[in-house]
C-alpha cells in the first residue's frame, strides 16, 4: 500500500514538474513576444527615418505571433494531456490503495 502510494506520488510529482516546465516555457515565450512588441513600437516611433525597419519588425512580429499561437496551442494540448495523465494516475492509485485496504481487512 505504501509502495503504491509512493509510486503514485512520484509519478504525480514528475507530471507536476513537467507541467511547471511547460508553464515556465510559456512564460518565457510571452516575455519574448512582449519584447518584440516593444521593439515594434519603438520602431514605429522612429517611422520618419526608419519606416522600412518598422514594417519589417511588424512583419516579423506577425510571423512570430503566428508561431507563438501554434506553440501555445501545442503547450495547452500537452498540458491538458499531462493533467489527464495525472488524474488517471491519482485515480488508479486511489483504486489500488482501496483494493489493498480491502485485502488487508
Amino acid at each position: 500500500e505504501k509502495e503504491v502510494s509512493r509510486d503514485a506520488e512520484k509519478e504525480r510529482d514528475e507530471l507536476a514538474k513537467e507541467l511547471g516546465a511547460y508553464r515556465t516555457e510559456a512564460t518565457a515565450r510571452a516575455e519574448v513576444q512582449t519584447a518584440l512588441e516593444t521593439q515594434r513600437d519603438a520602431a514605429a516611433a522612429r517611422a520618419s527615418s526608419a519606416e522600412g525597419r518598422a514594417v519589417r519588425a511588424d512583419e516579423a512580429l506577425g510571423r512570430q505571433s503566428q508561431e507563438f499561437e501554434a506553440h501555445e496551442s501545442s503547450l495547452a494540448a500537452r498540458e491538458a494531456e499531462a493533467e489527464r495523465k495525472l488524474a488517471d494516475v491519482e485515480a488508479a492509485a486511489a483504486s489500488r490503495v482501496a483494493a489493498a485496504e480491502r485485502a488487508a481487512a
